[in-house]
């Protein structure tokens, strides 16, 4: 009973990243609109304006923000907020874990 559970979840586990994959080759990304976003450093850094797009692939539709250095990342909930996180206030968000 034992390896067949170890089959089936293997088996489960082959079949999603075989279809995310199948998904990520098949579909095209279409960009639907494009935006700005502004955002404030919770550190005194100043502040930042940013571009937004969003962005279809297949039947999803999600927003990218443009960070400084040219690169594009998700917004996730808010397209400030992760500008914010990923560019003026990055170090002091990072979680530092002691040894």
């Amino acid at each position: 009973m034992m390896k067949f559970l170890k089959f089936a979840l293997f088996a489960g586990i082959v079949v999603i990243g075989y279809s995310m994959w199948k998904f990520q080759m098949t579909t095209t990304r279409e960009i639907v609109s494009y935006g700005l976003v502004k955002t404030t450093s919770h550190h005194n850094k100043g502040e930042l304006v940013g571009r937004t797009r969003e962005v279809r692939r297949g039947d999803l539709l999600f927003w990218e923000v443009e960070l400084p250095n040219k690169s594009w990342v998700d917004c996730e909930k808010d397209c400030a907020d992760a500008l914010r996180k990923s560019s003026l206030d990055k170090e002091e968000e990072e979680e530092i874990i002691p040894y």
